[in-house]
Order: structure tokens, then C-alpha cells, then sequence
């Protein structure tokens, strides 16, 4: 079959997305032997992009009219938005039709959309992905519900899962959302789970662990690498650090990630709990930077509210910086006994296990062993094989009628 692969979430300032779809990307095209299928990369005609070395099949976008201006805009923000993001606001609309027009003239047999929320058309099977569907479980946060953000979000996903031939998720528990959400059934929904970044494996690999408490690197910290949202609860990661300060520990919290709207908050409450001296805030750090912050980390603290699956935990893994990690649907899954869980919410519970760490360090040498293990566990290579396996599969089915090719001759 001839497969087209999109994946146009290929900016570095989305976080994770950009992450995860670069590192797919890239082991799709390492892959392709392992396959009998003709893989090929989407990619807008005005744009560069990172394709790994896999064919491209480049659109062309219409002369720029302020109308197609307005929906070339809107489309780059829906996948952000589906990975955690903007707020497109009233410019939002489904996929524009030259878009659309563009993949179809491709004549891929299937479509797998590693972009969420995309849909092309009803002439091609697709594959579709999904991270998270928090705005059904948490809608009380503002980032997955002010304004029109939730009905966008919803719209999006009842016009690609129940259409989609299979919707990838990444546990058990981000099946069940999918299958009572939008009533996927469960025979079209594949587990594979999020792939451990290739950055931090290949610097992990070269490292060894650290005790994170040496004295030549200043106090000790925790380290929390997260975009200023309200559903990451920087406010619980400070009020545990207030307790720790109180029960004695000499321990200072370090936040690296841009500012979605939420920092002042954040700031003023460091200020309100007298942490000033002992919280810095570095904003958008380089690659380089953040895997100095981990290595040097005494312990990556993750209170984030959503899940089922994060990646931040998956990256502190690899570089041996142990995790403690709030527990919500899904990270049990995602994480097994390489992290301590924490209530939600809670920053005596948080505190409590930072304390524990702090003294009990065969606990701590204990979660980094665990933890790179678990970080080999599932790699961007076995995401890619998984993923041949399930286009072997549909193949099957979509061997029934004519050929993307044929049918257009």
C-alpha cells in the first residue's frame, strides 16, 4: 500500500507534540525496511520541515487571500491545540478544503494522522492519534474550556475518531475515554504507548546517575519542566516546597517552560508563600539546558493534573533523574514502579515523598535503575513497529477495492 504519514505539529514551541511527532518521524523513516509498504511524509509546499529522510508529498497552498490566510491560521492552531495548547478562538474550523483536496491528489491508500484532530476526507482510510481528552474529564480548566475552546476541542475529535480505521491511544485508560467519549469501538483502538524521547535516551545513555545534592552545584533542587497552563498546578509543586522548607529540608524548585497565560499567577503565589530565594524561573530553555536541569535534578516533581500519559516523566527516566508524579488515570500504566505517586492536588502527600527520597536514598538509586529500564521499555523504534503491524493488518481490509492509483486512471 502506499502510505501517507501527517504530521505537521513540527514546531518546537508546542512541547510535546513537536516532540513526539519529530521522533515518530524520524523512526518511520529509519524503519521503512522493516515494511513493505511505500511510506511518504506530507508536507506544505512553502515549508522546509523535518521529514527524517521519508519521500515527501508536498501541497500546494492556494494563493494567499485573506480568507485562506485566516484558515491556513487556524489549521496550524488546531493540532497545538489538541496537544495541549492555543486558543484558536473564533477563527477555528475544520481542516480548510485545499487541505483536504491536497492529500486526496496524493493517492495514499491510507492515511495515518500522527497530527490529532485531522480528517482527510471520506475517500481515504485513516488512522488517527490521541494524547488526551481531558476537556471531557476536567472541563473546569480554562485552557480546555474558555470561550469556545471545549466545543472546538469536542468538534474535532466527533468529526475524526468514529470515522477513523483505527485510533491509536496510548494505555488502557486513554481506551476507555475514546470508546465512552465518542463511542470508538474497542476493536479499532490500538495501545501504543507514548515513545520515550530519543534526545534524553541518547544523552541518558552516555551518563551516569547522580545523587543530586552536590555541594558545588548549590543547593539541591527539584525540577519541574512545564508550560505555564493551570492544569500543570505549579501552585501544588510550591505549597509542598513551603512544607519541605518548614520540615527543615534545604531544597529549592526550578520551573523552565513558556508562559501560556498562567505565570503571574504562579509568581504571585511563590510570592505569598515567601519562596522568592528559593524558586527560580528559567522560561523556554534550550534542549541542551533542559537535560543539564534533569542530570543535575535531585528529583523531577510532576503534579500536573492531566494524563493518562506525559512525557516530562519519560524523559527524566531516561536521563536517571527519579520521578515523583501525581497519580492520575494512566501514569500507574505509564510508569509502574519506576516513579513514587503522589495524590493529586495535594502537596502533603507530594511533600511526603519528596521526604522520603530525600531519606531513604536506596529508594532514590532504586526508581533510577527502574526507571532507565522502563525508559528502554518503549522506544520510537517500537512505536514504529507497532505501527507496521497495524497497517499490515488493515491491509486486509483495504486490499477490497481498487488501489488509490487505479481508481484515478
Amino acid at each position: 500500500m502506499r502510505v501517507g504519514i501527517f504530521a505537521l505539529t513540527m514546531d518546537a514551541e508546542v512541547g510535546g507534540g513537536y516532540t513526539i511527532e519529530r521522533d515518530i518521524v524520524d523512526a518511520l523513516a529509519q524503519e521503512t525496511s522493516a515494511t513493505k509498504h511505500d511510506l511518504f511524509l506530507f508536507s506544505l509546499a512553502h515549508e522546509g520541515g523535518h521529514t527524517g529522510g521519508l519521500p515527501v508529498y508536498r501541497i500546494e497552498q492556494p494563493k494567499p487571500s485573506a480568507r485562506v490566510i485566516r484558515a491556513a491560521r487556524a489549521w496550524k492552531r488546531i493540532s497545538s491545540m489538541l496537544f495541549g495548547g492555543a486558543h484558536p478562538g473564533s477563527e477555528w474550523a475544520p481542516e480548510p478544503s485545499w487541505l483536504r483536496e491536497g492529500v486526496s491528489s496524493s493517492e495514499a491508500d491510507l492515511v495515518v494522522c500522527l497530527s490529532p484532530g485531522f480528517s482527510p476526507g471520506p475517500d481515504i482510510p485513516y488512522f488517527t492519534i490521541v494524547w488526551d481528552l481531558q476537556h471531557r474529564l476536567q472541563p473546569w480548566f480554562p485552557e480546555v474550556s474558555a470561550g469556545t475552546e471545549w466545543i472546538q476541542r469536542d468538534r474535532a475529535y466527533e468529526r475524526t475518531l468514529g470515522r477513523a480505521s483505527r485510533v491509536i491511544v496510548g494505555t488502557s485508560a486513554g481506551k476507555r475515554e475514546a470508546s465512552s467519549f465518542y463511542r470508538v469501538p474497542d476493536e479499532n483502538i490500538r495501545v501504543l504507548p507514548h515513545p520515550t524521547p530519543t534526545f534524553a535516551l541518547e544523552a541518558g545513555d552516555s551518563v551516569d546517575a547522580t545523587e543530586g545534592t552536590n555541594p558545588e552545584k548549590g543547593r539541591p533542587y527539584l525540577f519541574y519542566p512545564a508550560q505555564f497552563w493551570s492544569h500543570k498546578d505549579h501552585v501544588t509543586a510550591l505549597r509542598a516546597l513551603r512544607t519541605l522548607r518548614d520540615r527543615g529540608l534545604d531544597l529549592r524548585l526550578v520551573f523552565c517552560g513558556g508562559d501560556r497565560g498562567n505565570r503571574s499567577w504562579v509568581e504571585a503565589e511563590c510570592s505569598r508563600l515567601s519562596l522568592a530565594d528559593d524558586v527560580e524561573f528559567e522560561g523556554f530553555v534550550t534542549r541542551e539546558r533542559l537535560v543539564a536541569l534533569y542530570r543535575g535534578a535531585f528529583a523531577l516533581v510532576y503534579p500536573s493534573w492531566f494524563g493518562p500519559e506525559n512525557l516530562p516523566p519519560l524523559e527524566a527516566l531516561a536521563l536517571k533523574c527519579p520521578v515523583v508524579a501525581a497519580r492520575v488515570a494512566g501514569s500507574e500504566e505509564q510508569l509502574g514502579d519506576a516513579a513514587l505517586l503522589f495524590e493529586t492536588g495535594d502537596e502533603t502527600s507530594l511533600a511526603s515523598a519528596i521526604e522520603k527520597l530525600w531519606s531513604e536514598r536506596d529508594v532514590r538509586r532504586r526508581l533510577v535503575d527502574a526507571g532507565y529500564e522502563r525508559a528502554l521499555s518503549f522506544t520510537p523504534k517500537h512505536f514504529a513497529q507497532g505501527l507496521f503491524q497495524m497497517i499490515d493488518e488493515f491491509e486486509s481490509a483495504r486490499r477490497c477495492w481498487k488501489p488509490s492509483k487505479e481508481e484515478r486512471k
